[in-house]
């Protein structure tokens, strides 16, 4: 792949390819408890370090690949907020909780998984955004008692106080107005409806919402007042969630949900299969 800066137009490829990497989850934590007000220190966002993709520096985020060189045009009228899903999945925690934003092993694996081959296709879309974050260990999603589920709250909040923090300074200092693509999977999904929820939903900022995708999670609608699932490829300011299985499976943990859950086909739109 050519690394390339200049982000081409919307375009239906960004449809196509984030269906191909969106994937099961046994993740199914939708907490959207209210913002945490006593964290661990916050990260200084300012910091290019902590941003896995930025315009304002090279990242596997801006990779093209070759077919689509030829077309390429600058379009950075849009911006793209993208949350990564768990690249921290070993067991017994040996990082920790949380994996640290500084840990070279896992932003390697970061960037050349998620951001190389998820976040890259929103450059056709507009600029980049997206911050590293103390992400919940995998294993976080599965409690096996008290103490264990205490511990997986206060990472996840751990987890969500970086996003947050992020996205504040982001809109301070770098959105200038534009329109923003919020796009996130799995345990960026579960961050990313809280956001959707703090900081879109009933505020003035849901009106340069473009879109919300929020991938591998199971997203209920009735937690927003304002904002509603995306029934059309040509509405705005609506939310997009889907979860993919291999053909013929359907875990018993989907199977067991109660609420209700929004399930777009983003090929045909179809709310319903």
């Amino acid at each position: 792949m050519q690394v390339l800066k200049t982000p081409r137009r919307v375009g239906a490829i960004v449809l196509v390819c984030f269906v191909l990497v969106a994937c099961k989850s046994a993740q199914q934590n939708t907490s959207t408890t209210p913002a945490p007000t006593s964290v661990a220190t916050l990260l200084p966002y300012q910091d290019l370090a902590l941003w896995a993709a930025h315009p304002y520096k090279w990242d596997p985020a801006d990779s093209v690949p070759e077919p689509l060189r030829a077309a390429h045009r600058l379009d950075s009228s849009i911006d793209v907020f993208f949350l990564h899903p768990t690249t921290y999945t070993d067991k017994g925690f040996p990082l920790g909780p949380n994996g640290p934003v500084d840990n070279a092993a896992l932003n390697e694996k970061t960037d050349n998984s998620t951001i190389l081959k998820q976040a890259s296709i929103f450059n056709a879309a507009g600029r980049v955004f997206a911050p590293r974050y103390r992400q919940a260990n995998y294993f976080q999603y599965l409690p096996t008692n008290a103490q264990e589920l205490a511990t997986a709250q206060q990472a996840f909040e751990l987890a969500y106080a970086d996003i947050r923090e992020a996205f504040v300074y982001y809109l301070k200092h770098w959105n200038k107005g534009r329109p923003i693509i919020l796009a996130a999977h799995s345990q960026g999904s579960t961050h990313g409806q809280r956001l959707l929820k703090e900081f879109f939903d009933t505020t003035v900022l849901r009106n340069r919402l473009v879109v919300a995708y929020l991938v591998g999670m199971p997203i209920n609608p009735n937690q927003y007042q304002a904002l509603k699932p995306c029934l059309s490829p040509f509405q705005t300011g609506c939310i997009t969630s889907w979860r993919t299985y291999r053909e013929g499976t359907l875990p018993a943990s989907v199977q067991q949900e109660k609420a209700p859950i929004i399930v777009t086909n983003p090929l045909t739109w179809d709310s319903q299969k």
